[in-house]
């Protein structure tokens, strides 16, 4: 009954801290001047492909979080924290060389620095707190998590903005914010036993002699990078498609419906996660069942939904409407591709958790198969044809993601069996 409620609680909260992330969009729009409210958008666009790492050290700390030995447990997250701080002063410091041109090559303001790399420092202590909350299955303190992070971020963004009409300090204000509901959430939550967040970058550790350490260095390097490049390629059809110039504004509006079913599907792999179990690996297998039923769910009662009434769907939502043929097809090649990286996504945070190679093997085949397909691609190519080849690989990352994620079962079965 207590694992229920846990679950409709992390669901409801984390609906509304989502819904307020959305909101700030639209309310910044309607406060800042058009050309602010675009600065603000570019940067919290390039700000989430740079802290697309964080997911891989929510997963880290649910993997550490959930070691018998809590002492261990407290020590390897501590760890965790130093390589973390590491790796963000080495991020930093090639931002922060690279961000004069690569800002104005986006025709950002060089005072964007400041906010991006607060908000980047910020997200390091919530990303550990939120994975030992997952880890310990505490989901709807997780959830609160969630929601006084989106609640401070909206109040300061949105004061920030009608008060002064910048998008610059709007921006510095949602950093602020975030470092606010760090205090909130450590004060709320203060029974919990919480990491520690006070953690200073360790400049020995990466010339570390210890075998132990070299070797998690290297696994949380690699696992990161294997998450980002999972985030990048669950957008390719979308690049890919723009960068042809070829049904771009059709794809676009189809392309929404098909995030949005991504979205719905995600808030579902904490809790996921929360029910990895690492002293037996067998029981995990019902879990993941669960949550690729659910992902096939979602996906297909949006495809059928899209078939019915998909003319209807993006009026609502975009305001045009196109052929029935063309949003039957497209949609359901667009929502089958990110049902693909649901599941995908899904199973390389579990490989992270476990601590398993896979975690950046199945990113680094799923990259060069793309890479490969879009390179033999050429101008007579249809939309449809780069939607079929896209669904193929992703079909065949979820195949060799399952088949990593079924070897030690199928380890266990051929010892039983001898």
């Amino acid at each position: 009954m207590k694992n229920k409620l846990d679950y409709s609680g992390f669901f409801a909260l984390s609906i509304f801290a989502s819904m307020l992330n959305y909101l700030t969009y639209p309310v910044l729009a309607r406060v800042l001047p058009s050309t602010q409210f675009v600065n603000v958008t570019v940067a919290l666009s390039l700000l989430t492909q740079i802290s697309t790492f964080l997911s891989s050290i929510v997963a880290l700390t649910i993997g550490y979080t959930k070691l018998s030995n809590k002492s261990e447990s407290a020590k390897s997250i501590q760890s965790l924290q130093e390589i973390v701080m590491s790796m963000f002063t080495v991020l930093i410091i090639i931002f922060v060389i690279a961000s004069p041109y690569l800002l104005s090559r986006i025709d950002i303001p060089l005072f964007f620095i400041l906010p991006i790399c607060l908000l980047l420092l910020f997200s390091i202590p919530t990303s550990i707190i939120s994975g030992y909350l997952n880890g310990s299955n505490k989901l709807t303190k997780l959830g609160v998590v969630a929601v006084m992070t989106a609640s401070f971020q909206f109040i300061f963004s949105v004061t920030v903005g009608v008060l002064t009409k910048n998008g610059g300090l709007a921006l510095l204000a949602m950093a602020f914010g975030q470092l606010v509901s760090i205090v909130a959430i450590i004060l709320a939550l203060s029974n919990d036993k919480l990491p520690s967040i006070i953690v200073l970058p360790n400049r020995s550790l990466f010339r570390s002699q210890d075998a132990t350490t070299r070797k998690r260095i290297y696994f949380i390097v690699l696992a990161s990078i294997g998450i980002m490049v999972v985030n990048l390629l669950q957008v390719v059809d979308l690049l890919v498609i723009k960068s042809r110039g070829v049904d771009v504004v059709a794809y676009t509006d189809l392309y929404i419906v098909s995030r949005v079913v991504f979205f719905a599907g995600s808030i579902f792999i904490w809790p996921f996660l929360a029910s990895i179990q690492l002293q037996n690996l067998s029981k995990n297998a019902i879990p993941f069942l669960r949550i690729f039923t659910i992902h096939a769910i979602i996906s297909c009662g949006a495809i059928v939904a899209m078939r019915i009434f998909g003319n209807e769907i993006l009026n609502i939502l975009i305001g045009r409407t196109y052929s029935q043929q063309l949003v039957t097809s497209l949609g359901a090649l667009s929502i089958g591709y990110k049902f693909s990286f649901l599941v995908i996504t899904s199973l390389v945070l579990y490989f992270i958790v476990i601590n398993h190679r896979a975690a950046y093997i199945v990113p680094g085949l799923m990259a060069v198969a793309i890479a490969v397909f879009v390179q033999q691609l050429d101008s007579s190519d249809s939309v449809s044809y780069i939607l079929q080849g896209l669904n193929v690989i992703g079909l065949v990352g979820v195949i060799v993601s399952i088949g990593f994620f079924l070897t030690p079962h199928l380890q266990r079965y051929a010892k039983q069996r001898r």
